[in-house]
């Protein structure tokens, strides 16, 4: 990874001694990436947002034992939010409601979350109800009945949707209002989990179909897609590792200064 990202370098300068700084990865990465010749932009005519929502809905039931069940009787603060029960597959028992508001419009917030609206209640306080979340993309608005998304859109519908799952399935009474609700070692672990797995080109191959013909994503794509995602991802993986180091020490047992920190965990970069 080094090395490439060097010669990047070396060929911009005309330097055959260029230096990598850590500084100057975002510009080599760029680089490389568009050499690649893959275009991710490609992918969104293979991306209806329905088939991907049903692939979300299809990959909660069959690994995580949730059923996404449409309840359309329910209204909402836009006509486009759609209403939902999360349902146990096996015993049928009702898990949680959910409100998806999908597409973009005007003053509404942008990127993507999920969130608790209502934390529910056994019956100790009154009458039972169900625990509700909200879950917001903003994929674009259909034109002609069909919206398509970005591969960006995509893994971001499937991590905020193990945002969901992992809101819905914590069954301890008290966890919205705890100080100690969400452990923000493991907040974004489901999440990144169900995000990167919609990359795989094994799970876009069961998604992606072209909006006009019908057709399956070409094997090419799904090459150049995998190039793309493992690139540089050793070098990524040590900036992680920095921030890990660095977190690890001002947080560890012994006595250390910001600036210290900082140089020790530096050096790994």
């Amino acid at each position: 990874d080094l090395e490439a990202m060097r010669q990047v370098l070396v060929e911009e300068t005309g330097d055959p001694g260029a230096v990598l700084e850590e500084w100057d990865y975002r510009f080599a990465d760029a680089r490389l990436r568009a050499r690649s010749g893959a275009d991710p932009g490609a992918f969104r005519d293979y991306l209806p947002f329905d088939a991907c929502l049903d692939a979300v809905a299809a990959l909660g039931e069959s690994v995580f034992g949730v059923r996404l069940q449409p309840r359309p009787e329910r209204s909402a603060w836009h006509p486009d939010v759609q209403a939902f029960d999360l349902v146990d597959r096996d015993s049928g028992t009702l898990i949680a409601a959910l409100f998806l508001d999908p597409y973009a419009r005007q003053d509404k917030g942008s990127n993507a979350w999920a969130d608790v609206l209502d934390p529910g209640d056994d019956g100790t306080f009154g009458e039972p109800r169900p625990r509700v979340m909200v879950l917001v993309t903003n994929a674009p608005a259909p034109v002609d009945g069909v919206s398509t998304i970005s591969l960006f859109e995509l893994e971001t519908l499937f991590h905020e949707y193990g945002h969901v799952l992992d809101f819905a399935l914590d069954g301890s009474r008290w966890w919205p209002i705890r100080d100690d609700w969400e452990r923000y070692d493991w907040v974004e672990g489901p999440s990144q989990f169900l995000g990167h797995w919609a990359k795989r080109p094994e799970v876009l191959r069961t998604i992606g179909r072209h909006v006009e013909t019908g057709d399956p994503i070409p094997e090419p794509m799904l090459a150049s897609l995998a190039e793309l995602e493992g690139l540089n991802t050793a070098f990524q993986v040590l900036r992680w590792v920095s921030m890990a180091r660095l977190d690890g020490l001002l947080h560890g047992p012994d006595p250390i200064t910001v600036e210290e920190a900082d140089a020790q965990a530096w050096a790994v970069r």
